[in-house]
């Protein structure tokens, strides 16, 4: 074989090879591109369907504080018992609402105030002051997740102080 056509044998030998390379480099950095779009995408799936609630006496007033989950539509029913189950008070809301406060024997102001009303006591009827008392609540949230809606359900015990 001749000078000449060994060299031309090595650039093409070596042209190959960096294509070779080239197209490496290529599926690696679609691929890792295709990874952290995955991870982008089971990260928007990991649903978020909590609400917490907290109780406090603020001028005279017990007062919820709210916090939800990202998937929470809206709070759909509050309720207050009393230490042996007896219920005190009601509230149903419909909408997109997610009062941050509910204060007990009030409607949530702002928007969304209109979905809320108080179902017990009926007739709007100012229910029984609960501050020095042990009580029970229970909350229904709606959510919205990728795979469905539905209802969830947290219920906590407290002892509401008597307040300032």
């Amino acid at each position: 074989m001749s000078s000449r056509a060994k060299r031309t044998l090595l650039v093409a030998i070596g042209l190959v090879l960096l294509l070779v390379v080239v197209a490496f480099g290529a599926v690696a950095y679609f691929v890792a591109t295709a990874a952290r779009q995955v991870g982008k995408d089971v990260d928007a799936l990991n649903s978020d369907t909590s609400a917490t609630f907290r109780p406090k006496v603020t001028a005279g007033r017990v007062e919820f504080e709210m916090t939800y989950g990202k998937d929470v539509v809206n709070l759909s029913v509050f309720t207050v018992l009393d230490a042996e189950g007896k219920k005190l008070w009601e509230l149903e809301g419909r909408g997109t609402a997610r009062p941050p406060v509910v204060v007990y024997g009030e409607l949530p102001p702002g928007p969304g105030a209109e979905d809320y009303k108080q179902v017990f006591p009926e007739g709007g009827v100012k229910p029984a002051d609960i501050r020095g008392t042990s009580v029970r609540v229970e909350i229904s949230v709606r959510y919205i997740i990728p795979f469905g809606a539905g209802h969830q359900t947290y219920r906590g015990e407290f002892d509401i102080p008597n307040g300032p």
